[in-house]
């Protein structure tokens, strides 16, 4: 029982110690300078789908992005499915984590503001009609990948 014990409160102080979603400096500058993430979405065998590159926003916790509302990254979100982040040049994800559909206007602004600054076409593209009356409308869909820190 002592033994037990001893691995539990090993486990529970690297898991606090870790906190949820932390990552290293390096994958955090990159996030922060970075014009395009690949992500991958896992399929319902279990494998994972090919990484595709997007525009994202990184907001210090989370990795979000836009993807058409028929996309295989959109239907396996929908149906649960985490997501792997790789960086530019990467040979693994930078992390994995549960992705979740966002719809809440804040969020949504916030990411169209990102958008406009990062990238000029986004600036044309979304002059006319911004961010969240895409997703409104469901020309478009906005997710959120947050990282796990078993998330590899």
């Amino acid at each position: 029982m002592p033994i037990f014990l001893g691995i539990l409160l090993t486990l529970s102080v690297c898991v606090v110690a870790y906190g949820a979603g932390q990552l290293g400096d390096s994958v955090k500058t990159a996030l922060e300078t970075q014009k395009l993430v690949s992500i991958a979405t896992q399929r319902a065998d279990g494998g994972w789908g090919r990484a595709a590159p997007v525009w994202f926003m990184y907001d210090g916790e989370a990795v979000y992005f836009i993807t058409a509302p028929d996309s295989y990254k959109a239907r396996r979100i929908r149906r649960g499915s985490p997501a792997q982040v790789w960086l530019s040049d990467a040979t693994e994800p930078a992390f994995v984590g549960p992705a979740h559909v966002v719809t809440d206007v804040p969020t949504l602004e916030r990411m169209n503001a990102v958008y406009k600054r990062k990238y000029w076409a986004a600036w044309l593209t979304y002059w006319a009609r911004p961010l969240a009356g895409r997703v409104e409308a469901g020309s478009l869909v906005a997710v959120k990948v947050t990282p796990q820190p078993d998330g590899r």
